[in-house]
């Protein structure tokens, strides 16, 4: 029953996503992948880009970056060719935040799968990947070719 599998996917998903990975980053769900997403753009962006780019409703993001403003690890920036719009920039204590808990979420990480064993590792990795190809258009994306050891 794909119906089923589905709903347990959807649940283990977000209980992962809320487990394990958000303690390891020390952050919200929402704010680690808005801090990554400014750590990717350097000349900044305004916020209505990343909130689409994201997924995100406009007063999700809203609070989302008053908390990483409020955390200094990010500011808003008045636009100097149009003062109505802000752009936002991560700082260099969000910059070296998000690097050090990425890092740490992937020790985490590595730890919770050394506990599955080699093949369900092995297994979950060709699992997740075929379900990314599927997802999005045939493109595993980087790393997920298999060729990376832990």
């Amino acid at each position: 029953d794909y119906e089923d599998a589905a709903r347990k996917l959807v649940t283990y998903s977000c209980a992962f996503a809320k487990g394990k990975l958000s303690r390891a980053y020390g952050l919200s769900v929402g704010e680690m992948p808005v801090l990554e997403y400014l750590a990717e753009h350097d000349g900044g962006v305004i916020p209505s880009k990343a909130s689409k780019d994201l997924g995100f409703t406009r007063s999700r993001m809203t609070r989302t970056l008053d908390s990483l403003v409020a955390k200094g690890f990010a500011v808003r920036v008045p636009d100097e060719t149009d003062r109505r719009r802000v752009i936002l920039y991560i700082t260099a204590l969000g910059r070296h935040h998000s690097e050090e808990k990425r890092e740490d979420g992937v020790r985490e990480l590595a730890q919770s799968l050394s506990e599955m064993g080699d093949h369900d590792v092995t297994e979950l990795i060709h699992v997740l990947e075929h379900a990314y190809a599927i997802t999005y258009n045939g493109d595993p994306g980087p790393g997920a070719r298999g060729d990376e050891k832990g």
